[in-house]
Order: structure tokens, then sequence, then C-alpha cells
């Protein structure tokens, strides 16, 4: 059975209740690793500038910045399968969300997704998808 390592949990210890327990539910039926979850607006303001995130952090905040932490990102884990990293895999990651956003509507838990922001089932009409994000409603 999969289960949260160090880092993830550090990184889960920072996010709302809500969000914890519903990550800590999913890791019982699909491994990934929480790769960051309370954001600095430093942090967020870096992200910015790469191209990464499209809230600045000080305009526009991140659900990240929060405190507790309304967002999480997730990572399908391993991070590399037959050489193919997590990252450039969105089956994976679709698997991964399609499983965290069922359990959360079991909970009663309201989430969006990076990877189709308004939950139409579809990335083809988001200008900017973020496959790691997950964040309460």
């Amino acid at each position: 059975m999969p289960s949260f390592g160090r880092k993830s949990k550090d990184h889960l210890a920072t996010c709302h209740p809500d969000l914890r327990s519903l990550l800590e539910t999913a890791i019982v039926f699909v491994d990934f690793s929480v790769i960051e979850g309370h954001r600095p607006r430093e942090r967020q303001q870096d992200l910015f500038r790469r191209g990464l995130t499209q809230k600045d952090g000080v305009s526009r905040l991140s659900a990240h910045q929060s405190y507790p932490s309304k967002a999480a990102d997730i990572l399908p884990y391993p991070s590399t399968i037959h050489g193919v990293s997590a990252w450039d895999d969105p089956v994976r990651f679709s698997h991964v969300i399609g499983i965290i956003k069922g359990i959360s509507c079991s909970m009663g838990i309201e989430i969006r997704c990076g990877m189709d922001w308004d939950g139409d089932t579809s990335t083809e009409n988001h200008a900017f998808v973020d496959f790691p994000h997950i964040e309460l409603l």
C-alpha cells in the first residue's frame, strides 16, 4: 500500500485540514507525492517570473499562499517510468487526479484541478494548464 514519505508529509502539514484529509485518503488508492503545500510570497513571485504560474503573489494571490494552504501540488510516483518523467505524462496525472476527484466527491470536499480549471473534463479550453495543482473551492 502506498504511503507518504517525509517530504510529502512536511508539505501536507502546511495544508488546510480538508485538503490533508483528502490526500491522506487518496494515498491509500494511488501513489503520488505532495511536492508543495503552502507557498511564501517570494516563491510565488519566483514561479511567476519563470512563467510557471499566472498569479504574481502580490496583486493576484495563489491558493498556495493562504495558511494553511488551500492548494497542493502533487506528482505521480514514481516520478519516472520507462524513462518517461511524470512531468511529461498527462495520462499519469489524469489517472491520479481522477482518483483524487472521485474521493473528494465521496467525502463532500469540493476541489478544482489545474489540468481542468472549470471541471468540464477538457484541457483544450484552458490557456494555462497546471497538471500538479489541486485546490479547495
